[in-house]
């Protein structure tokens, strides 16, 4: 036992480790499914102002709503349901990525993140949160939705 490890300790430490490991992880994919919910509340208000011709009081009722259904978890602020708007218009439809022109062999296309529409018809299909967006902060979201505000 030198250093006053048990001969368990490389196994003690690889669990330890499996456990830091897996709780960063599980945190990941909350924060994912929070980021995923924040996109279809705003995609929600936004077809909801859009189709109803509802105003800005619709987000003070909202908010009103949902903090008293779920009284002590934060973020349903009417600022907060605010920028889930923003947050939404902005990924949905002004987001262009351009891919490399070496995927892309001859015929350089955009791929548009959303919305996709539908050979047939026409119709617009429901916007899809991009992957990539899930894995940011909501707070590094917000600060990345005023930074672009401000450049307007």
């Amino acid at each position: 036992m030198e250093n006053g490890l048990t001969p368990y300790g490389p196994f003690i430490k690889e669990i330890k480790d499996l456990i830091y490991r897996r709780q960063y992880e599980a945190m990941q994919k909350v924060n994912a499914e929070l980021i995923q919910l924040y996109w279809e509340i705003g995609g929600e208000i936004d077809r909801q102002q859009r189709e109803q011709g509802w105003g800005k009081s619709v987000v003070e009722i909202l908010a009103k709503e949902l903090q008293k259904e779920f009284p002590g978890v934060k973020g349903f602020s009417a600022s907060n349901l605010w920028r889930m708007r923003i947050f939404y218009i902005e990924y949905s439809q002004n987001t262009i990525l351009q891919p490399m022109g070496a995927e892309l062999g001859e015929q350089p296309q955009k791929v548009f993140l959303q919305p996709m529409v539908a050979d047939l018809g026409k119709q617009p299909q429901k916007a899809i949160l991009p992957p990539m967006v899930a894995e940011i902060g909501w707070s590094k979201i917000c600060i990345i939705i005023i930074e672009g505000s401000d450049n307007d």
